[in-house]
């Protein structure tokens, strides 16, 4: 520019620079992969805790279609588990008739019921 030859590319002091560090980078990508592999394998195998119940527990079931924000998270019904499977569903009856429940109920949707006595 303004009368001045540009330098060749391979003499470019910047141009070397970029192309050092580009190369310490390539480097040093192996070990920050094997970083971000052990931060997220640490993240993701976090221990889940399960909830089992036994067969003749009592247990609170959650509500899952609320009809505003304001209503109870949990039924006010308890339920008797009647049968465990290993995938962590329940066979549930109602404790009040001993009606069965149509469907299986995942364990993540149900709370251990303590029956409490109310002193006066």
């Amino acid at each position: 520019m303004f009368a001045v030859s540009p330098l060749p590319a391979d003499d470019d002091p910047l141009l070397k620079f970029a192309r050092a560090l580009g190369f310490e980078r390539l480097l040093a990508l192996p070990s920050k992969r094997q970083q971000v592999i052990a931060a997220e394998d640490r993240a993701t195998n976090v221990p889940q805790i399960i909830k089992l119940f036994e067969v003749g527990a009592l247990v609170l079931k959650r509500q899952i279609n609320k009809s505003s924000k304001l209503d109870a998270g949990w039924m006010d019904e308890v339920f008797r588990v009647i049968a465990a499977f290993s995938n962590n569903t329940y066979q549930l009856a109602k404790r009040s008739n001993g009606v069965q429940l149509k469907n299986r109920i995942n364990g993540i949707h149900l709370r251990p019921y303590f029956n409490r006595e109310i002193k006066e």
